[in-house]
């Protein structure tokens, strides 16, 4: 039989994500510190277990998925425009930001100017954003944020530490030393020197666990677990694929266990007629797979 792991989205919930349940709960009892930092290699589920977490708190969030440097005020403006934007989605915050030079507000969506000649003070910006209560700020894979105006940004970071109680700020990252290096929390001339940060990590399934992981699909939707005399086909996400390649690799089921796939997701499909296939030939599962 061949079975198939291959959602590719972050889980949304507790009842999507397998496990996790040591870490979620770190970070419910961490959910009131300055600084959280959520640590992992790639495709381990970081955004997953995020999103989870967020999606249970009853505290207004923002969560931001980094994708390019801070190279320029534009930048940096947009980054925190959107911020304040989905923030306000969540609880009205107007009345507190309204009033500040450089903010425009249409809707539930706030603009802040990155023109030099008005705009804001980020400080000015979130002291008002604190005084509005709890809020959690997220960035997904913080270390992109380095550039020539990353300083900035964690120079706001310290200021909140220090006079924005009601602020959490959550940074994710998969290249722990490039996270580290962007933060320079050892390096005294660093706006974060010396402040405790809190650290979550993330590691990869033992062998039982990912064992469990594989025969959790038949726990909640039915399906019958795998045996050692099955085939998996993992999809990993990360790779880049041919559009008729639609997943990276097969490997008996007995082998898959003793890895750790924290990064595939639950969902899986079975194809209990091999149609004439043999599956055990690495040609034949791919003649296979090209039929569905």
């Amino acid at each position: 039989m061949l079975v198939i792991l291959f959602d590719h989205r972050p889980k949304e919930t507790r009842r999507d994500l397998y496990d996790r349940e040591e870490e979620l709960s770190a970070l419910h009892s961490a959910s009131s510190e300055p600084i959280i930092l959520l640590t992992g290699v790639r495709r381990i589920g970081k955004t997953s277990v995020l999103k989870v977490f967020l999606n249970e708190l009853e505290v207004p969030h923002a969560l931001v998925d980094v994708r390019l440097p801070l190279t320029s005020y534009k930048s940096l403006y947009s980054l925190f425009s959107d911020i304040l934007s989905q923030i306000n989605k969540k609880k009205s915050i107007k009345s507190y930001v309204e009033h500040i030079n450089g903010i425009s507000i249409l809707g539930v969506n706030i603009s802040l100017s990155w023109d030099p000649r008005d705009k804001p003070s980020l400080l000015t910006v979130m002291d008002n954003l604190n005084q509005a209560g709890r809020v959690i700020l997220a960035f997904d894979e913080a270390q992109n944020l380095r550039g020539k105006l990353s300083n900035e940004f964690l120079s706001l970071i310290a200021h909140c530490y220090d006079y924005c109680r009601n602020m959490t700020f959550v940074l994710t990252g998969s290249e722990i030393g490039l996270l580290y290096d962007f933060l320079k929390m050892e390096d005294p001339s660093s706006p974060l020197y010396g402040r405790h940060v809190e650290e979550i990590r993330l590691n990869k399934f033992n062998e039982q666990e990912s064992l469990d992981f594989v025969n959790y699909p038949a726990l909640t939707d039915g399906a019958s677990p795998p045996r050692d005399g099955d085939f998996l086909l993992l999809r990993a996400t990360s790779i880049p694929l041919h559009p008729q390649r639609r997943f990276h690799r097969t490997e008996p089921f007995c082998n898959a266990r003793k890895r750790g796939y924290g990064g595939f997701a639950l969902h899986r499909l079975q194809f209990p007629q091999s149609q004439g296939y043999d599956l055990s030939s690495y040609s034949q599962r791919s003649e296979y797979l090209s039929l569905f």
